[in-house]
C-alpha cells in the first residue's frame, strides 16, 4: 500500500510537467496541480474501507504535503529543468546520469515527507483492514501477472520502441530514421525484468502486510520505516537492471549528441513550457 502510493509520486510530479506539452494544457496542469492533495488522498482510500477519521487524517496529511511541494520542491524542478538545456550535460554518461538523479532525489524527498504520516496511520489500522489491503495487493500482482504473461518479449519491446519514439516527440524531437534506427538498436538488447519485478514487488507486499500484524509491538514503526524507506528498497533487480539503466542513459546521450538545430529548437520551447507551467502554479 504506501511503497505503491509513493511509487506513483513518481507519476505526479512527472505529470505537473508533461501537460505542458499539449497545446493550451497548461490550464490543465495547474487545475491538476492544485487538486494534487485529492488525487493522493482518494489514490489512498482504494485500499481499505477506512474511517471518517482515518479519512480525516490521510487527507490533512495530503494537503499538507501539497502545501509543502509546492514551497519547497517545484523551484528545485525549475533549477533542474534550466540544466536539460545544456547540450554539455549530455556529453558523457557520467552527466546524464547525475541529471537523472537530480530528479530522482525530488521523488525520494516525497517519500521521506510521507513516512512519518503513513507510519503513525499504520499503528491505528484493524486487523480488517490489513485483511484488505492484503487482498489489493495479491489482486494487483495477479494483474500485473497476467499482463506480463499474456504480452510475449518481442511484443514487449515493440511497445517500449513506439513508447520511446513518443517519449521524444512530447519533448518536442521528432527522431530521423537514422536516430530511431539507433535506438532500436540499443532497445533490442534491453534485458527483460519483468517477472524478476513482480516477485520483487510481491515479496515486499508480503514483507509489509507481515509487519503490519506486528502494529502493536514495540519496534513496529522501526520496522515499518525501514520498510518503506526508498533507501533501502530501491527498484534494484540485479545486473539487469543496472544493465538496462546504462542502456537508456546510452540511448540519451546519443539522441541529445545528435540534434540537429531545428530538434534542439523545439526541445527547448518544450523545457520552456514545463518553466512556464512551474512560474503559474507557484504565482497562484
Amino acid at each position: 500500500m504506501v511503497r505503491k502510493i509513493l511509487k506513483s509520486l513518481k507519476k505526479i510530479t512527472l505529470g505537473i510537467l508533461i501537460c505542458t506539452i499539449i497545446p493550451s494544457c497548461s490550464f490543465i496542469g495547474e487545475l491538476w496541480y492544485k487538486n494534487l492533495d485529492n488525487y493522493l488522498a482518494n489514490y489512498f482510500f482504494e485500499y481499505a474501507n477506512f474511517s471518517g477519521d482515518q479519512k480525516k487524517y490521510i487527507n490533512e496529511a495530503t494537503k499538507k504535503y501539497a502545501v509543502w511541494h509546492k514551497k519547497n520542491e517545484l523551484p528545485k524542478y525549475k533549477k533542474n529543468l534550466f540544466k536539460l538545456k545544456n547540450t554539455n550535460i549530455y556529453n558523457d554518461l557520467a552527466t546524464i546520469e547525475d541529471t537523472y538523479e537530480n530528479f530522482y532525489k525530488l521523488f525520494k524527498d516525497s517519500n521521506n515527507f510521507f513516512t512519518p504520516f503513513f507510519t503513525e496511520f499504520s499503528v491505528n489500522l484493524t486487523d480488517s483492514q490489513v485483511n484488505e489491503i492484503k487482498k489489493h495487493f495479491s489482486k494487483i500482482n495477479e494483474e500485473n501477472k497476467k499482463k506480463y504473461q499474456n504480452t510475449s518479449f518481442n511484443q514487449y519491446i515493440k511497445e517500449l520502441k513506439i513508447n520511446t519514439v513518443k517519449g521524444f516527440k512530447r519533448l518536442g524531437i521528432y527522431l530521423t530514421e537514422e536516430q530511431k534506427n539507433n535506438v532500436f538498436l540499443r532497445i533490442d538488447k534491453i534485458n527483460d525484468n519483468r517477472e524478476r519485478y513482480i516477485s520483487n514487488q510481491k515479496r515486499w507486499n508480503e514483507g509489509l502486510i507481515d509487519i503490519l500484524g506486528e502494529r502493536q509491538k514495540e519496534f513496529f514503526k522501526i520496522l515499518l520505516m525501514k520498510h518503506i524507506d526508498i533507501a533501502d528498497n530501491e527498484d534494484d533487480v540485479g545486473n539487469g537492471y543496472e544493465d538496462n539503466k546504462k542502456k537508456w542513459l546510452l540511448i540519451i546521450k546519443e539522441v541529445m549528441g545528435s540534434l540537429n538545430k531545428n530538434q534542439k529548437q523545439n526541445f527547448d520551447r518544450e523545457i520552456d513550457r514545463y518553466i512556464e507551467l512551474i512560474n503559474g502554479i507557484s504565482q497562484d
